[in-house]
């Protein structure tokens, strides 16, 4: 097997085991499939690409990754990407109306007869995006242009991979003014509880604006990630919650496009607090809200809500006092203006003042939590430029 081989191969030299595992490879011996994993508009809940992922089989034993490393390591890593190119490229004929399909082209591949070849087999790069990776330092940046130039010519858009990541991302962005900025997991984890990921996501896709780019966001694996996502206006993204990599092209869940909608839906309709609300779970009792607060690293706050998902109490995992219970609760309206909001909570007693509240609509029916720190900040942008109490921030053009 290839991760045996390689970990043996190394030991004693012999560099002749790595060009035999490749030659199994390359030559059909051992299979390479092409999985595709959704890319989703955001705003519209339907999916819109499909991201091209090698799986090599189980007697090859490693990760694409480590197979593209070993590959370079003996100088054929140009002929493996090639091979696994024009695999993914062959799935064009299977995409639904409406999609595209992007791969993962590293610099260095970009710029050798391989890739020459690549295109001259395809013909076309129509509804293909070439998503040029972070791995390579790009020596020759007037070269790479050249190759985008001439992929453009032919049809086909440019994508750089996990954007933010490092500097080499970053220096893509702007030498390389791709049409596509993927927005790397990094900022995508957990943003929906940290402001300044939010804060460097709102500024990537400033920049992305400015390039007339579109932002796709990598890593969407939660509820919570998703909504921000959606609140930010960023238009395309992809992940576990949204679809898992398949060896077919998969349909997007019913769930997750219902949810979609009603975010968007959401961030449409409400001029108030609504579009600052933090997701946060759910529990019908307090004891039932302690157990599932006990056994998950992840939950940080669970609402207990009534039979009508009305809140009643807050049970908070809180970084210095520990797993607590908020009883007296502030609830306000998603449609409260946030400097309205904002009076209010600031007549809290002095160890209230700073719990989180509870967003409800109409109806008094939970929707989520809002913590002071993004109540401040929206009241914030409200004084400084009143419409933006109507404004949904669009991150990126598409």
């Amino acid at each position: 097997m290839l991760g045996n081989g390689i970990a043996s191969q190394r030991s004693d030299g012999s560099a002749a085991a790595f060009h035999n595992v490749l030659d199994r490879v390359l030559y059909g011996e051992w299979t390479v499939e092409t999985h595709t994993q959704p890319i989703v508009d955001l705003q519209r809940g339907v999916i819109t690409g499909y991201e091209a992922l090698a799986r090599f089989s189980k007697e090859v034993g490693m990760s694409p990754d480590r197979v593209l490393r070993a590959a370079e390591e003996i100088g054929r890593r140009p002929e493996l990407e090639r091979g696994l190119a024009l695999n993914a490229l062959r799935l064009r004929d299977k995409l639904p109306d409406e999609t595209f399909l992007t791969l993962n082209v590293s610099p260095t591949f970009m710029l050798s007869p391989e890739w020459g070849e690549v295109v001259y087999d395809s013909g076309t790069l129509e509804r293909t995006v070439i998503e040029i990776t972070e791995e390579h330092i790009i020596d020759d940046y007037a070269a790479v242009r050249r190759q985008i130039e001439r992929i453009r010519a032919l049809g086909g858009t440019i994508a750089i991979d996990d954007t933010g990541a490092g500097y080499a991302s970053l220096k893509h962005v702007m030498e390389l003014r791709p049409d596509f900025i993927k927005l790397d997991r990094l900022f995508v984890d957990g943003c929906h509880l940290d402001p300044t990921k939010r804060q460097m996501i709102e500024l990537l896709g400033n920049t992305a604006e400015r390039l007339d780019s579109c932002v796709v966001a990598e890593g969407i694996e939660t509820e919570g990630e998703l909504r921000e996502m959606v609140r930010l206006g960023i238009p395309l993204g992809q992940g576990y919650f949204l679809g898992r990599p398949t060896p077919h092209m998969a349909a997007l869940g019913t769930g997750q496009a219902e949810l979609m909608r009603a975010f968007s839906a959401s961030n449409a309709l409400d001029v108030g607090v609504g579009p600052y609300a933090e997701y946060c779970s759910m529990a019908m009792s307090e004891t039932d809200a302690y157990t599932q607060m006990l056994g998950s690293d992840e939950d940080r706050t669970i609402m207990v809500v009534d039979n009508w998902a009305r809140p009643t109490m807050l049970v908070e995992r809180h970084p210095l006092i520990g797993v607590r219970s908020l009883r007296s609760l502030m609830r306000v309206s998603s449609r409260s203006l946030p400097g309205v909001a904002l009076s209010r909570a600031l007549t809290r007693t002095e160890a209230e003042r700073f719990n989180p509240i509870a967003i409800v609509n109409e109806s008094g029916i939970f929707l989520g939590i809002l913590r002071m720190e993004r109540l401040i900040e929206a009241a914030l942008k409200e004084a400084s430029t009143p419409i933006m109490a109507s404004y949904t921030p669009q991150v990126g053009n598409c």
